[in-house]
């Protein structure tokens, strides 16, 4: 349906900027979402949805101390970086991309695209704070998945899209075998599978259930190098509900799929292969 928030981008991303327990809105770069969730009752639903999503994954990071010796070895590459760059910053990949970011209304200022680089950095970096990252990065690559995690994550992803992509159909031109659909779901004639970048920090694919159709659905799966505690091996009954859709997770060897539905719980059962649960 057209009126549905998710289908105003900028809107939508400025939206998602807004880090839960923040006075993010204050800032005049969201102006015009602050003054839409005033008016709106649909835009402050989503909001308060996606606000209480992220804090539960932010509250679900772990808490790592700081290794021994980090400040020696930030400040020694600090002397190294502006040796090598002069005057200039450093910037991660993700900085330079928020710097190419669509502006919101008339402010000229950028809104950030993930909320998970403002989780990690808060702001724009500074050099050492970069380094500082960096360094983390290299010693903490891995952060163990948890059942929890996974459905907050897929769940948060499905919402972010406005379900208007279009992508390649799946009777037509077969995915990349990297990627394959699941036999645990039905593949129904509609079905259409697209690339999505980002989805746990990873690339994969997304499977459209009912492309355009008053119900969305959508299969997800990526790679992972680990065994995500508490997901089996089939589709759970019943399945996890929160903010309208209903969602399960499960992992066959390195893949992790993740079936997200908007909707009733009815319309999950009848996208599995095997149904469980009630009829009704």
């Amino acid at each position: 349906m057209t009126d549905q928030p998710q289908n105003d981008r900028r809107l939508w991303e400025a939206l998602e900027a807004c880090r839960p327990q923040r006075e993010d809105l204050s800032d005049p770069a969201l102006a015009e979402l602050a003054a839409r969730l005033s008016v709106d009752s649909r835009w402050q639903e989503a909001f308060e949805r996606m606000q209480d999503i992220d804090g539960r994954i932010e509250q679900s990071m772990p808490q790592v101390p700081t290794p021994e010796g980090l400040q020696d070895r930030l400040l020694a590459r600090l002397a190294e970086a502006q040796q090598a760059q002069g005057s200039q910053s450093i910037a991660t990949p993700r900085c330079r991309a928020a710097a190419n970011a669509e502006p919101l209304g008339d402010s000229g200022r950028s809104v950030c695209k993930s909320r998970r680089w403002l989780f990690a950095a808060g702001a724009v970096l500074s050099t050492s704070a970069v380094l500082l990252v960096v360094a983390w990065l290299g010693q903490h690559r891995a952060v163990p998945l948890t059942q929890a995690l996974v459905q907050e994550a897929a769940i948060q992803f499905f919402l972010s899209e406005s379900g208007d992509v279009m992508g390649h159909p799946l009777a037509e031109q077969a995915p990349p075998a990297a990627y394959p659909f699941s036999r645990e779901v039905v593949a129904v004639a509609q079905a259409r599978w697209r690339p999505v970048e980002g989805l746990l920090d990873r690339d994969g694919l997304a499977y459209d259930l009912n492309p355009g159709g008053r119900v969305r659905a959508t299969l997800y799966v990526v790679r992972v190098r680990q065994d995500v505690a508490e997901l089996g091996s089939t589709p759970p009954w019943p399945p996890f509900s929160t903010a309208g859709c209903a969602m399960a997770a499960w992992q066959e060897g390195d893949l992790l799929y993740m079936l997200v539905v908007r909707g009733q719980t009815r319309t999950y059962r009848h996208l599995l292969a095997a149904p469980q649960g009630p009829l009704a």
